[in-house]
This record gives C-alpha cells, structure tokens and sequence, in this order.
C-alpha cells in the first residue's frame, strides 16, 4: 500500500512514454509492471492506446464541462474512477508537436521528480531513445571516387 503508480498517455510526440522509459532506465526498474519497492513506485509502460470495440472515441460534448486529454482513452476513465472512488490522482500533460520529443520528456520527468523526488536529477537514457531516429549518415555515403 502507498505505492505511487506512473501511466503515460499515449499522444503526440510519446513524451509520456519517454518519460516513464527515463524513470525505468534511470532508477534500474525490475520488469513486471516496472517497480521499485524501495520508493513505493510501479509504472506502466504503454506504447499504443486502449480503443473501446475498435473505435476511437474523440467525440466532445460541448454542452457540458468535459475533461479533454489528447491521446487519453485510458487516462480520463481511470482519471474519473479514482476520483469517483476519491483516490488520489494527478495526471501530468505537455503540450507538444510530433517531432523529437526528448527534450519534452526531459521537462516532464524534471517536473515530476520536483514533485515526487524519486531520482537525482540526472537521467539515463534507455536504450528506446538512443537509436530514436536512426543513425547518423555515414561519410562513406558521400566519398567521390
């Protein structure tokens, strides 16, 4: 009990994902759903979204107050159980563009490791960003014969 359970939101850029790769790598945690006893901490590494009988639901309705979280199928319902059931919940969101989208997970593990103080702010690349886009052009590529 006590535990603090981290889940990315699967969106533009992946920073969610991103940042729970830093936090694995960085603080070297076991793989089942990644843990560290040690901090009371468990995260779930998503890579797709959860889709309700194979339809994506973006549908807002404007005549009410709704909660909209891009990318957010399983955030906003798990969002909305814990709250109904008054567990607390904090969901962490950065706005951002497809692109390399590094530098954003590194804000966003920063902010949150302010808030939770998990790790000495220093963060291990893992091993899913390193070859994020490819290697480099190699010079051999543009040799004249």
């Amino acid at each position: 009990m006590g535990f603090t359970f981290l889940m990315p939101a699967v969106s533009a850029g992946n920073v969610g994902q991103h940042t729970i790769d830093l936090i694995i790598s960085t603080l070297d945690m076991c793989k089942i759903v990644y843990s560290l006893p040690s901090k009371k901490l468990v995260a779930l590494q998503l890579r797709s979204i959860f889709i309700k009988n194979g339809k994506k639901i973006h549908e807002i309705d404007d005549s009410k107050f709704c909660i909209y979280i891009p990318g957010r199928n399983i955030i906003k319902t798990l969002y909305e159980e814990c709250c109904s059931k008054e567990i607390s919940v904090a969901v962490l969101l950065k706005f951002v563009s497809e692109g390399g989208n590094i530098p954003d997970a590194l804000d966003l593990v920063t902010y949150l490791n302010e808030w939770l103080q998990i790790s000495k702010p220093c963060w291990k690349m893992p091993h899913s960003c390193r070859l994020l886009f490819g290697n480099g052009l190699s010079p051999v590529l543009f040799k004249f014969f």
